[in-house]
């Protein structure tokens, strides 16, 4: 029998806060795909020929966003892309900003309805808290876009090094991938949610 704690921990989550603990478990899970996708597409963008040497890759997601932008700007050799690079950064900051409110709120509310609110502290001048009430259906869809917007990086990801890179290839688990028949986390993209009765 394998280890399996949360599946018998499934008892301990009132039943009122299943389907949000899911969502918030489905978007942290898509999200990381979205930051890995967008590392290595900078990693790629700082190994173009004649590319300025950078002192350290860029780690929060704004500093990402701004790389990006710097590169599909400043780099000739992207210039074929520079319209969906400018869609990915777009995407990636509004997306970025309802993930963080979801993914570092603290849940004060379990559903009420098909909604929950998360409380966050946003540092500043002053510290505030902010609170946010998100429903399940924005929920499903932040998720969906998420893995639309991951799947449009590694997409890019692979029209860049097969333009320029044309000797390396893309490996997962340690087998060699077909660029051009590449899917990954065996999800249902085109799922619809139940609406609310």
């Amino acid at each position: 029998m394998s280890f399996r704690p949360f599946k018998a921990m499934a008892g301990l989550i009132p039943d009122d806060m299943e389907e949000m603990t899911l969502a918030v478990g489905a978007i942290a899970l898509v999200w990381a795909h979205v930051e890995l996708a967008l590392d290595v597409l900078i990693g790629l963008t700082d190994n173009l020929p004649d590319a300025p040497p950078r002192k350290r890759h860029p780690i929060p997601l704004a500093e990402k966003c701004k790389a990006l932008l710097k590169a599909t700007n400043e780099r000739p050799e992207l210039a074929t892309y520079r319209g969906e690079l400018l869609q990915i950064y777009t995407l990636s900051l509004l997306l970025g900003k309802e993930r963080h409110a979801i993914l570092h709120g603290a849940v004060v509310s379990t559903l009420k309805g098909d909604a929950f609110t998360a409380v966050r502290l946003v540092r500043g001048v002053e510290d505030t808290l902010e609170d946010s009430e998100t429903s399940l259906h924005r929920a499903f869809a932040i998720f969906k876009s998420c893995y639309e917007l991951a799947s449009h990086v590694y997409n890019m990801i692979f029209a860049i090094a097969d333009a320029h890179f044309p000797d390396i290839a893309c490996y997962i688990e340690g087998k060699r991938i077909d660029t051009d028949s590449f899917t990954w986390p065996a999800i249902n993209p085109n799922y619809t949610p139940p609406t609310a009765s």
